[in-house]
């Protein structure tokens, strides 16, 4: 399962509801495909700029991810995230759709759903994030990313849910952060959407 996809399972509620900001989530989906093929070896990010490293990768979402980057190449991340094609939130989703992990609920006058359909890969995954997130040991990258992901995306309640838990999370959240730096392109995207929309 793609980072991204493990990012959409953790903002879903188990009956399809986004847990949080649907906008601030589309822009976490959209930080996880970049952060994966910064991993993967595809993307560079020298003092935050777009570098392509000129490998392919195999996913399809991560293609097109990459394929949406490449006229982005040399800007800095942090204000082309937003506008970078074929790589967001309905992409992720529909393709989670297609391989049966989530469905779709679509009525009037209601924000569409996308109910799970595996809780329990849900509930495996919150269980190690929010073991991660009041732990002590070394972050391996996934975690790390899913972690910088949640901050920057405002979810520290979704990663620790009990507030005596939370000072401790945010620490490791600033760790993880550290170690990702497309949380932090992640973090102004939302923060510009945030301005806009209260401007």
């Amino acid at each position: 399962m793609l980072i991204a996809e493990e990012f959409v399972l953790m903002a879903l509620d188990p009956d399809g509801t986004a847990a949080r900001s649907q906008s601030a989530a589309a822009v976490g989906v959209t930080g996880a495909l970049v952060a994966e093929l910064v991993h993967d070896g595809h993307l560079t990010l020298d003092d935050g700029r777009i570098h392509l490293t000129g490998t392919k990768p195999q996913h399809r979402l991560l293609i097109q991810a990459l394929e949406g980057l490449k006229s982005h190449e040399g800007k800095k991340l942090k204000t082309t995230l937003g506008s970078i094609k074929h790589a967001g939130w309905s992409e992720v989703v529909d393709s989670m759709i297609a391989a049966g992990d989530l469905s779709r609920d679509k009525q009037a006058f209601r924000a569409t759903r996308h109910p799970i359909l595996d809780p329990h890969a849900q509930d495996l995954l919150l269980a190690a994030l929010r073991g991660a997130a009041v732990g002590d040991g070394p972050l391996d990258r996934r975690m790390a990313t899913l972690l910088a992901l949640a901050g920057a995306c405002r979810m520290l309640e979704v990663v620790a849910p009990k507030r005596g838990e939370r000072k401790k999370a945010k620490q490791r959240i600033k760790e993880a952060t550290d170690q990702v730096p497309v949380a932090a392109a992640v973090k102004y995207a939302i923060d510009a959407q945030a301005v806009v929309v209260v401007g």
